[in-house]
Parts: structure tokens; sequence; C-alpha cells
């Protein structure tokens, strides 16, 4: 019989890198810590607290949410994204919004995953500000448009109900994109919080030359037409993240969160990025889905 869990965080995964790298931010992939100031929580035989467990629909389940970034390039608004949330994870196969894969091993809290997910970080060179672009000696009808790309991978994760889960993936745009790479890893926490649960997360990622400078810099076909020249190179990226999650009456959940992160000075000394992204990219989410049970 497969099980089925929620998606907590597709809206976030829909605009920004950041939750590209915490798309497993769904219940079911959560370890959860033990709340050590609370000796009196509840743990199953599977080591999963009883306050986690509550807000893990026992089957498949929509919902909608929103999401609300700041835009990094020049003259670029808020992105704003409502989209609808849904989720799958059966025995071996998982699907979270733009993002699934296969589990390869599962064992002891060990996973090993072939991943395949969307990135999402393309832009139109018209959402860009003309005159903020001249101000930096580009003219905005030389940029091409940068696409959204499909990368594939593998992902190596460690749960444990004492501290945690603690993951690494390795993926590269299979699409013909920016034929880029990236490398994360992250580490995530749940505790008992306000009758739901809080997930905080920390992390790092590894962009390679081709990703950054495919999204943050110019491309030899805009140079060539009398674009400036610029390439941020490969980059360190540090985030922080926290999501809550809470069930509500007739089988409906609640969940919302931040998300922080912060480029390299590289990728913010590029003429087409907003100086003002020196003091990092906040993105906040929200939502609710329904569970409508399990399906046999």
């Amino acid at each position: 019989m497969k099980q089925f869990t929620v998606l907590l965080a597709t809206s976030c995964l829909l605009a920004n890198p950041l939750f590209a790298h915490a798309q497993e931010e769904s219940v079911s992939a959560v370890a959860p810590t033990e709340v050590v100031d609370n000796p009196t929580t509840e743990v199953d035989a599977g080591g999963q607290p009883e306050f986690l467990k509550k807000v893990t629909p026992d089957g498949i389940s929509l919902g909608v949410g929103m999401l609300v970034t700041k835009g990094i390039l020049l003259g670029e608004d808020a992105r704003i994204y409502v989209v609808p949330t849904v989720g799958y994870v059966g025995e071996r196969v998982f699907i979270t919004g733009i993002s699934g894969g296969v589990h390869l091993v599962k064992h002891n809290g060990f996973a090993l995953d072939a991943l395949l997910s969307a990135r999402l970080d393309g832009w139109d060179a018209d959402d860009l500000s003309a005159s903020e672009l001249a101000e930096v000696g580009i003219d905005r009808d030389l940029l091409v448009n940068r696409k959204n790309e499909l990368d594939a991978g593998f992902g190596a994760s460690y749960s444990s109900s004492e501290w945690g889960k603690l993951s690494l993936t390795a993926k590269a745009d299979v699409s013909n994109a920016s034929d880029g790479y990236e490398i994360a890893l992250l580490y995530q926490a749940a505790f008992d919080w306000w009758g739901g649960a809080l997930i905080p997360s920390v992390g790092v990622s590894y962009w390679s030359n081709d990703l950054s400078d495919y999204y943050y810099g110019t491309l030899p076909q805009e140079v060539a037409a009398g674009v400036p020249s610029y390439q941020p190179g490969s980059a360190i990226v540090p985030n922080l993240g926290v999501t809550f999650l809470r069930t509500m009456p007739k089988n409906w959940l609640f969940f919302g969160g931040l998300q922080y992160q912060w480029l390299s000075d590289d990728i913010l000394d590029s003429p087409l990025v907003d100086p003002s992204a020196r003091n990092g990219l906040p993105s906040v989410f929200l939502g609710f889905s329904h569970s409508f049970g399990k399906i046999h």
C-alpha cells in the first residue's frame, strides 16, 4: 500500500533557487528532533513525535499557496505567485510540485535518491528597468531572455529522531539552458510549537560558473552586440529558513514560512543586479491544503 503526504512549500519552489534546494521540506521528509525542553513528548515506533504526526496528512492533499519574494535585478518588481499545492510520496516514487524522484536506497534513516526538478530562475528582459540599465551602460533591447531549466541528479540524506535531517544534493542542467550545476547541503529539524510543527533549516549551496554566469552575468551574444562583459563565476550561497505547519478542522492544514539567502559579492557586483540585494533576499510564503485520505 502506497503512502501519500502533503507538499508544504510548493509555492516556495516555484520562484526562487533557495526553495529548489529545500524541496524536501514536506513533513514526511523532515526527521524531527526531540524537544528537549518537553520531556513528555510522545514518540512513535518509527521515532516520530506525535506532534509531527498530527501535521502529516494520511493521504493525497491539494491546496493553494502564495509566495512573495524580492526581485533582485535592476527595476524588477517583487515576484508574487499564487499556485496550487499538491504532493505525493509513495514507497519509492515521490513528487513535490515541480520536483520529484525515486528512492534508490532507503534504510535505517539513510536515503539515496535520483532527482529531477525545475529551476525557475529565468527572467525576461522586459521586466527590467530600461532607465536603470542605461545608467550602468546597458541597452535593455540588447539583452537576451534567460530560460528556466530542468535539473537532474542525486541526493543523499540521513535522518535521526534525535537531531534531525542532513541532506546533500547534486544536480545539473539537462535542458541546455545554463549547462551549469549546483551542490547543496541542507540541515533541518522539527519542534513542537503553538499546536503545530516548527521546521527550521540552514544550508549552503555551490553554484558552478555556468549557472551563475547564465542568470547573473552577460552572455557572449550580448557582449558581441555591445553589452559590457561580466561573468560572476562560481558562487557560495548560504541560506536560512523556517516553516510552520498547523492542522485545522475538517482535514485542512495551514503552512507558512520565511526563507532568506545571501548571494556572493561577485553576483552582487553584476551590472544586472539591484544593489539593494546586498541586504539579503527574503521570501515569504503561506497557504492551505486539504487532505482527501488514503488511496489504496
